[in-house]
């Protein structure tokens, strides 16, 4: 889910050193479904050559070289999540990470966001390699849209008093996540482990959809190349 933590590694590294640690081992077990995961990593190794380095600079560095005319678009997201999680404070650990725990997604954020990827994407898609990173990072976003979608829904009813004018499509936002995933898949896991990974990522996926929301059946994600398709 998305998970704003890249501004605490600098200060969790400052309080080691001073406290005379002398190694860190990160797990970065997920390599598809992961938060953010090129930006985390990256800012974990600059935090570890120095912890004193200014993070928005660091994260300037990244978000436009690593998405080109999307970064400011992408870092404008990032921003939004991180003061949306500071001010909604949430209880969150590695075994306790469902989307219903995380208060900061809810129906006016998950919109803005969703927007923000559209401008990111619109913005690079004559490339089809910024395409597929700012894809790749929009991904925890569709998963998570995906996961708390009938609460979503049922929120836009309650302050709208009607279906009209929903702006998040789920057909479409499964299709895309599920070629997101089909991408990073190809592109990360070796070749013995891909069709076990597509299989998971699918029904992942297809579990979402299957949970019906209000005023709305339930559904299947389209797969990528229909209608709805990347």
């Amino acid at each position: 889910m998305p998970l704003p933590t890249t501004h605490t590694y600098g200060p969790d590294y400052r309080f080691y050193a001073a406290h005379n640690v002398q190694g860190v081992l990160t797990e970065l077990e997920e390599p598809i479904n992961a938060d953010l995961r090129d930006f985390k990593t990256w800012m974990m190794m600059k935090a570890l050559e120095n912890a004193d380095a200014d993070y928005d600079q660091l994260t300037e560095t990244f978000m436009n070289g690593h998405y080109g005319p999307a970064g400011k678009t992408v870092k404008t997201y990032l921003r939004a999540l991180e003061e949306e999680a500071r001010v909604r404070k949430s209880t969150c650990t590695c075994w306790q990470g469902a989307p219903s725990r995380l208060t900061y997604l809810n129906l006016a954020f998950v919109i803005r966001a969703q927007e923000l990827f559209d401008q990111a994407e619109h913005a690079v898609q004559a490339d089809p390699v910024l395409l597929r990173r700012v894809r790749f990072a929009r991904c925890p976003l569709d998963r998570a849209t995906l996961a708390i979608f009938p609460r979503l829904r049922g929120a836009w009813l309650t302050e709208h008093r009607g279906p009209e004018g929903f702006p998040l499509d789920r057909g479409a936002i499964g299709a895309r996540a599920l070629a997101t995933s089909y991408a990073q898949i190809d592109q990360r896991i070796a070749e013995p482990g891909r069709a076990k990974e597509r299989l998971l990522a699918e029904g992942e996926i297809k579990r979402f959809a299957m949970v019906p929301a209000h005023g709305e059946p339930a559904g299947e994600i389209p797969r990528p190349g229909s209608r709805h398709g990347l």
